[in-house]
């Protein structure tokens, strides 16, 4: 593997709060991670390393992505997919494919894997489909829709 994956750490990794950009605030999250994931880690439904895990890609040691994933019901979880919520890749990296690597990385971890992205963000649905995943539906508001990748 190219890319290593650490859990995040509050402290360690309070930097990955300046990764703000546009996009980010677009399509993301409106909060730092660091707020992000606290509200999963506070949340009655997740267990951190059960059902939630927030994932900071390393490459050569230096933090490069950063990916919150979730899953379903405690009592039920072989028959929910991992959900990636979000991914957000450093804004100096972005463009360069370390997202859609990052991504591959991440999956091939997990068996069933989706995400749901924005319609207008053009940059999630090309990293996400050079990572393999396919539009599977189309969100009832229609604004965004799900992809996934499977693995047999």
């Amino acid at each position: 593997m190219k890319y290593e994956f650490v859990d995040y750490d509050f402290v360690r990794h309070a930097a990955l709060d300046n990764w703000r950009s546009e996009a980010i605030f677009d399509f993301a999250m409106e909060n730092a991670v660091s707020e992000e994931w606290q509200y999963y880690v506070d949340a009655p439904d997740y267990q951190v390393g059960v059902n939630a895990c927030c994932k900071v890609a390393l490459l050569d040691g230096i933090p490069i992505a950063v990916i919150i994933a979730l899953a379903g019901p405690l009592d039920d979880l072989r028959n929910w997919p991992v959900m990636i919520n979000p991914i957000i890749v450093d804004p100096a990296l972005v463009g360069q494919g370390h997202g859609s690597a990052v991504i591959r990385e991440f999956c091939a971890m997990h068996h069933w894997v989706q995400a749901l992205i924005f319609n207008d963000n053009t940059a999630a649905i090309t990293a996400f489909s050079n990572a393999g995943f396919t539009r599977v539906s189309e969100h009832p508001d229609g604004d965004c829709a799900t992809y996934e990748r499977k693995t047999p």
